[in-house]
């Protein structure tokens, strides 16, 4: 980070761990229960498929509707939102650990 990164940046490389651990710090709670909810999401949808071996568009929109699955435009739109700052978050996360993994194996 400090020779590829930073350099090319402008940034000293405290600035940055500085940052990045704050940005951390504030989307990890968030991530967290938004893991959460995608994980209660998906034990739903994977009960109601053992539950109901006849598949039946209709009431399966229905049910998907029921738990909040589908909603109208705007929430589709809060949706992707939702999950593109998942995913950004979890990028953020992996990116670390693999960084301060390197960085550990360089000193030893």
């Amino acid at each position: 980070i400090s020779e590829k990164v930073c350099v090319n940046i402008d940034v000293e490389p405290e600035q940055f761990w500085s940052s990045f651990n704050e940005i951390v710090k504030e989307f990890t709670p968030r991530n967290k229960a938004l893991l959460a909810e995608r994980e209660e999401l998906q034990t739903k949808i994977d009960n109601w498929h053992k539950e109901n071996k006849e598949f039946d568009k209709e009431t399966y929109k229905s049910f998907l509707k029921e738990i909040g699955y589908l909603a109208g435009p705007s929430t589709q739109v809060h949706l992707l939102q939702v999950f593109v700052l998942l995913s950004y978050s979890q990028i953020l996360i992996h990116s670390q650990q693999r960084i301060l993994l390197q960085s550990w194996r360089l000193k030893k």
